[in-house]
């Protein structure tokens, strides 16, 4: 992967980042693990993770960084998978106006979008969820930039999202429905039917 993010908005600060929670979430089935961080700096929050698991029953290694402004808007996006010695990257930039660029081209599917959501990872359901800021009972409609694995491709993908309780939301997609618990910072404790936090913690200051 690059060493940046390509976004001005988005790396300007990257020296004074602050670590905000490291992360362990397992999934059963199939099975998986990711190890995540998320941090902030005066651009906005970035997240950061590998992915190890299987794909279309292949073992698979991703990684990923994203990079939000203040509002939890998202800026720019790069993904690298390696599946069995086969790589592929990534990379998402977002100007403004809401238009998505993928490898430097406008992919005018996905104006309107307004969350990057990774087909492989419980963290980017945190995007929405802190962006939007729904009271309890509240609900929302989004659109989302859904990337796809294990072709790195993207699409819109229409979402709700409404919180039932102070650390539990329903997520909705097409004739998919989940319960979704959160922690304090909107990070996924347990997504029913997929993935659950094994361990997280304050990462220690440098």
């Amino acid at each position: 992967m690059r060493k940046s993010l390509g976004n001005g908005r988005a790396s300007k600060s990257r020296e004074i980042r602050t670590a905000r929670r490291a992360v362990l979430w397992r999934r059963h089935e199939p099975m998986g693990t990711e190890s995540f961080l998320l941090s902030s700096d005066e651009g906005g929050w970035h997240l950061e993770g590998q992915v190890v698991g299987m794909l279309d029953h292949k073992p698979a290694h991703v990684r990923y960084r994203i990079a939000c402004d203040p509002a939890w808007r998202t800026l720019a996006a790069e993904i690298s998978l390696d599946r069995v010695g086969a790589q592929r990257e990534l990379h998402v930039t977002v100007r403004d106006g809401g238009s998505w660029w993928l490898e430097g081209e406008e992919d005018p599917r996905l104006r309107g979008c307004t969350d990057i959501d990774l087909e492989v990872s419980p963290s980017t359901n945190t995007i929405p969820i802190r962006r939007l800021n729904l009271t309890v009972g509240g609900e929302a409609d989004v659109t989302a930039a859904w990337v796809r694995f294990p072709g790195l491709t993207v699409e819109p993908l229409h979402q709700r999202y409404t919180r039932t309780a102070a650390n539990r939301y329903r997520y909705a997609s097409g004739n998919f429905a989940t319960d979704i618990d959160v922690d304090e910072l909107g990070l996924v404790t347990r997504y029913e039917g997929g993935w659950s936090q094994e361990a997280a913690a304050q990462p220690d200051a440098p």
